[in-house]
């Protein structure tokens, strides 16, 4: 498993909580039902997933990539 797929799932898997939403709730609103292998880092996702995803969450995609800041520093 990719570390950084890891780590990309559980910060979805944080601000999906943050908004209220079970995996069920959250799956059904992307419209997959792979949001367990999302948040366990097990899907690459595209680009355009990541704007979905953070767009069904109401943060930015800067705010869903935040947990990958140190890589820039």
């Amino acid at each position: 498993m990719n570390k950084n797929l890891k780590k990309l799932g559980e910060r979805i898997k944080e601000l999906r909580e943050k908004a209220g939403y079970t995996q069920p709730q959250f799956g059904q609103k992307l419209g997959t039902l792979k949001i367990v292998k999302i948040e366990n880092g097990e899907i690459d996702l595209p680009f355009t997933a990541l704007l979905e995803i953070s767009e069904k969450l109401g943060v930015s995609v800067s705010v869903l990539l935040s947990a990958f800041w140190f890589l820039f520093k």
